[in-house]
């Protein structure tokens, strides 16, 4: 497959099929799996939207008083209600070109297409191994019969979302497009690099990110060439949100789980009237004071947006006064720092000493690697944010035990209380030739028995980007479930979210963080034990318990495992009737395994000893029940029945068991046997009788004499009926697959060319006239020029730029049409702000402004030859005034490569009648567009928006989705009809059209013709009729390929269907809505099938009879290949 040219910016929608088929089967860690886990209990209750489940929270209050400890049981109850729906959720990265980034996407494409790779150890499948939910499971039972455990994935316990289904985009510093970023890391296998190439150059290049010097490490600033210019904070935080926003409606999402995977940044100082309280931290961004860092921009960003944010790093991102926001607006947030390798077998191995009583006496961590992240830890000051992450680990362990460490005494002179504790140091060096393979070295120095020592020393290497990667799918499936999950405790009404700080999250992170006032949890057993327990809270199962009570008393249930039934007597007890699935103990039994007073066993000891011969004798029966002795088979007395016998060949190595055909050495023997001249073989061939002879010839003739009667007698008086019907026929044909006619590009909408620019009507256009040139303070001194005037809202406008694929991650640009807000104004405004990374790039690059009474053509001339390190990025904004005059456009066009393109809803104050929108990587938004005749056109980028046609409506993209609301009219005195064509392909269609025409009569002619393709995607369409228009005509027909199709018709519609595929199923389905015939009331409406089976059905519904002439009502073809295809029918 020819790699396609990648998008502007990262859009998020999903990538096309794989040019590699995979050979292996899906992985368990990636399979989708149906929500299988149901609960039967009176505490857990299920609805299509819920499931709420009662919870025993068991505590235990301890009062300590002069040394002794008085504990008091508690409990407490709670009812969890989680969202059963899992909406469409999409994670925006900061740092999304980097080592983690890069590699989170690339991976999720590969196991969203299966591709699988050569490794030197064979082919190799995508998997996710490393994520807790996905590759762990969690023991939720046992199953009665054997009393084995059962566990199931993680993932399964409550409905969560799959990484698969992941849209993905954010922000970079660095401007590198996401298949060249993926290079850079050097992180996967050449192969897998090489197959999903393609699919990371469409994602594009990161978002513009912010950039303070001051916070990351000096050595970063070479790949600082993507950065929301300015130093204005609270304009970096409105950009910001701004992007959250725009990413969530473009792809349709019900959540953004943001997530820092960006460069550690060196402490915050936590300044009192700074950074103390929400209100502060809103006035320092919006004083844009020094303390404020990038992730605390993005922090209070996602909190204002009402997104959960994530902190993957180990920087004090959240100082207080953005906790207490996150508070005030209960918006989730939670980190910090992904615990990936040695922090997390460090959180394992010190728990595990300090609990089998050994004392460490001192932890030495060593790590050297070679990624931008040890890069960026070379650095004094974010090298010391990773120092107290990391060193935090093994304090609540310390804490617990302080039979081991003396506890902490109050320091003199007023300073804090300080306690015994190991000596931990952390050290971590940059060494880039070992790339991502990052080496750890732990020494563990403890004191044993009597002042003994002992030493452990560990080697730790492992690719540092793969194990933090599943980490972050796991912190953002996770985060995106605990936004559906919602409590109430005892005499509460109402559900409530939990608090916005998650610590469920520290599984995944060195230093979690917490509630204000509680204490941090770092050993690896308890968080992953109150992960568990919590997920299994919400479906009303008790927390994990190893007590395993069943096995250590005596149970009165015995299993027989073999499959018969018996009795046992055993001295003077009773009799116990065995059976193949239990063997229960009579009450005898029982009450002498509880009663018993002999003097030669304890009545505990005598139990067991019972149960232990029950179970041997049981065992002994069942299995003689099961399998007889061979000589009891022979002395049966049961007479031999004669029955048809086959005996098989031997079976030869390799063969099928059970096959019914010989095998080789049966088969040769079979043939030679035609070769045998032994008497039992040998026979006389039949004398052989000639095919060809007269009686044959006879017969041939008589057919053909009679197919030539038949034809004359029947065919042509069949033949002249029809042609006499077809000549009387006075209304027009037309069939469902008629040519949509294309329309006609708008002349004023024209490619430019920096060496030909058009002057048209006597005007010269005007290039370059800037208002103001500002140079920023960016690491290539990049220069801004603005400008605004004012033109006519009439006539005609050419909006067009001669960028090209070539220039793809180069050139960028938004366009927003829409009403101006301020109603002094009574022209059209356009305002335009260009940036060039250089000077030679500024003045080389033409932005011309034609303007005159009816007319009005705007040229972005961009020069040839650019360069990979250049950058041209454009804003446009064309306002049309609140006049209580309509604007009146003849013809509006655009043909924007690589911008986005946004229309606002005009209402009453813009007419147009033609319009053209184009540009190839191009997005384009529309929230009412309306026009006689319209063409919407891009490729590579989704199509989302509401249109309103009366002549002609085109939509159309490649390789992205396309989501349209649609309003189509017809006038009835017209001679022709209105034309529609939406297509898109490896992507989805959805197309919801309204129809209205006012019929005074029945249509002799279709009001509408409408054709919906794609070929790699599911359609989802609906063709309504608006509640004042009667029963219209239409001849529609969908086609897909590969995806299923859905297509629903409301109850006004009357004529023929059909609905075909190859390999999957067709149906055809009648609602309940009543509708009836306003030429003819008293009608009934009925559905006619004239052919029905899984794969075809065609046939006619509407009122009264099936007419004689379809081609005066409507005619819908719904066609897919391989996939389901589904027409319904309103009523």
């Amino acid at each position: 497959m020819t790699p396609q040219p990648p998008t502007t910016t990262s859009s998020g929608y999903n990538t096309p099929d794989s040019e590699l088929e995979s050979i292996v089967p899906i992985h368990p860690t990636a399979v989708r799996r149906p929500d299988y886990i149901t609960v039967q209990s009176e505490n857990t209750a299920y609805t299509d939207n819920h499931i709420t489940a009662k919870y025993l929270d068991r505590g235990a209050d301890v009062l300590i008083s002069d040394g002794q400890f008085t504990v008091k049981p508690t409990v407490k109850t709670y009812e969890f209600q989680t969202t059963r729906k899992v909406g469409k959720t999409g994670i925006m990265m900061i740092g999304m070109g980097g080592n983690n980034g890069s590699t989170l996407c690339a991976t999720i494409v590969a196991n969203r297409h299966q591709i699988s790779w050569h490794t030197k150890d064979g082919i190799q499948q995508p998997n996710y191994i490393g994520s807790v939910l996905r590759a762990s499971t969690v023991r939720i039972g046992t199953e009665p019969s054997t009393g084995k455990e059962v566990h199931v994935p993680i993932s399964d316990v409550l409905p969560m979302v799959h990484p698969n289904d992941l849209v993905f985009g954010g922000w970079d510093i660095s401007g590198l497009p996401m298949d060249k970023a993926m290079e850079r890391a050097k992180v996967l296998e050449y192969d897998l690099q090489r197959q999903v190439k393609p699919h990371m150059a469409l994602i594009g290049r990161p978002l513009p990110s912010i950039y303070y010097p001051d916070f990351i490490a000096a050595n970063q600033e070479a790949r600082a060439d993507n950065i929301i210019p300015g130093t204005d904070k609270q304009a970096h935080l409105e950009h910001i949100r701004a992007d959250i926003r725009r990413f969530k409606a473009e792809n349709q999402l019900d959540r953004v789980v943001v997530f820092w995977t960006a460069n550690t940044e060196r402490y915050s100082e936590i300044i009192p009237g700074v950074n103390d309280t929400a209100d502060n931290i809103l006035a320092a961004i919006k004083n844009s004071h020094s303390e404020v860092s990038p992730s605390t921009i993005f922090a209070v960003a996602s909190i204002l947006e009402g997104e959960p944010f994530v902190n993957g790093a180990p920087q004090n991102t959240f100082v207080p006064g953005v906790i207490a926001l996150a508070e005030r607006e209960k918006s989730f947030i939670g980190g910090d720092d992904l615990k990936s390798g040695q922090t997390k077998l460090k959180s394992v191995l010190a728990e595990f000493l300090v609990n089998a009583g050994i004392k460490p006496l001192s932890i030495a961590s060593y790590n050297h690697l070679g990624n931008n992240d040890g890069h960026n830890l070379s650095a004094e000051p974010q090298f010391k944010s990773k120092e107290i992450s990391k060193s935090s680990v093994v304090d609540d362990m310390v804490d617990a035990n302080r039979l081991l460490y003396k506890p902490p005494v109050p320091g003199a002179k007023g300073k804090a209380a300080k306690g015994e504790h190991p000596d931990h140091i952390v050290v971590i060096k940059y060494v880039p030739a070992v790339g991502d393979s990052k080496r750890a070295i732990d020494e563990y120095y403890s004191e044993i028995f009597c002042g003994g020592r002992q030493t452990i020393n560990i080697f730790n290497e492992c690719e540092d980007s793969l194990l933090a990667t599943p980490l972050i799918l796991d912190l953002t499936i996770l985060t995106e479930l605990l936004t559906r999950i919602k409590y109430r405790g005892e005499g509460q009404t109402d559900f409530a979210p939990l608090y916005p700080v998650l610590s469920l999250l520290s599984y995944m992170c060195k230093a979690p963080l917490v509630k204000p006032g509680t204490d941090v949890v770092n050993s690896l057993g308890r968080q992953r034990n109150a992960l568990d327990s919590f997920l299994k809270a919400c479906i009303g199962l008790e927390g994990n318990s190893d007590l395993l009570l069943e096995t250590r008393i005596c149970n009165d249930r015995i299993k027989c495992l073999h499959g018969a039934a018996g009795h046992v007597q055993l001295g003077d007890l009773t009799y116990y009737h065995l059976d193949c699935n239990y063997a229960l103990m009579s009450e005898p039994v029982l009450s002498r395994c509880s009663s018993h007073q002999g003097s030669f066993y304890s009545p505990p000891f005598f139990c067991l000893t019972l149960v232990a011969v029950v179970a041997f004798v049981v065992d002994a029966i069942c299995a003689g029940m099961i399998i007889p002795d061979e000589d009891d088979l022979l002395k049966s007395k049961d007479p031999p029945t004669p029955t048809p016998t086959l005996r098989y060949p031997e079976r030869a190595a390799g063969r099928r068991t059970f096959s019914p055909l010989p095998d080789y050495e049966t088969s040769q023997a079979l043939a030679f046997n035609d070769f045998s001249d032994s008497l039992i073989t040998l026979h006389k061939p039949p004398p052989k009788r000639r095919i060809l002879d007269s009686r044959f010839w006879k017969a041939a003739v008589a057919a053909l004499a009679l197919y030539i009667f038949l034809t004359i007698a029947i065919g042509i008086p069949i033949i002249v009926k029809k042609t006499r019907e077809a000549a009387q026929q006075s209304y027009p044909y037309y069939p469902s697959n008629y040519v949509l006619p294309r329309p006609n590009k708008i002349p004023s909408s024209q490619y430019t060319n920096i060496d030909d620019i058009n002057y048209l009507d006597g005007v010269f256009p005007v290039c370059n006239n800037w208002a103001n040139v500002d140079q920023l303070a960016d690491v290539q001194n990049s220069l801004v020029g603005t400008m605004q005037n004012a033109i006519s809202s009439n006539g005609q406008f050419s909006i067009t730029s001669n960028a090209s694929y070539l220039n793809m991650n180069i050139v960028q640009g938004d366009f927003f049409v829409g009403i101006n807000p301020d109603t002094s104004e009574t022209d059209a405004t356009v305002s335009i702000t260009m940036q060039a990374s250089s000077i030679d790039l500024f003045d080389q690059t033409l932005v011309c402004l034609l303007s005159s009474t009816n007319l009005t053509t705007l040229s972005l001339l961009i020069p040839e030859n650019l360069a990979l390190a250049d950058q041209l990025l454009f804003n446009i904004t064309l306002l049309f005034p609140q006049s209580p005059i309509p604007a009146n456009v003849d013809a509006f066009a655009t043909f924007l490569p690589l911008f986005t393109q946004t229309f606002d809803d005009f209402g009453s104050y813009v007419i147009f009648k033609k319009i053209s929108i184009e540009g190839p990587v191009s997005k384009i938004f529309a929230t009412s567009l309306q026009a006689d005749k319209m063409l919407v056109e891009t490729a590579l980028e989704p199509i989302f928006g509401q249109f309103y046609a009366t002549d002609t409506l085109t939509v159309s993209t490649i390789n992205a989705p396309l989501t349209a609301n649609i309003t189509l009219y017809n006038d009835p005195d017209s001679n022709f009809p209105t034309y529609l064509e939406v297509s898109t392909g490896n992507s989805d269609l959805i197309a919801n059209v309204i129809l209205n025409s006012p019929n005074k009569n029945p249509p002799l002619r279709p009001n509408f013709i409408a054709n919906l393709r794609t070929f790699s995607g599911a359609t989802t369409a609906s063709f309504v009729h608006d509640s004042s228009s009667p029963p219209t005509a239409i001849k529609l027909r969908v086609e897909n390929d590969l995806g299923q199709s859905n297509v629903m018709v409301d109850e006004k519609y009357q004529g023929v269907f059909q609905v075909t595929t190859k390999l999957g199923n067709a149906a055809v389905t009648r609602g309940t809505a009543y509708s009836s015939d306003p030429w003819a009331q008293d009608l009934q409406r009925s559905l006619l099938l004239d052919y029905n089976s899984p794969v075809r059905t065609f046939g006619w519904i509407g009122w009264g009879s099936h007419p004689e002439y379809d081609e005066q009502q409507g005619e819908i073809v719904v066609e897919t290949s391989i996939a389901n295809c589904t027409l319904s029918f309103a009523g």
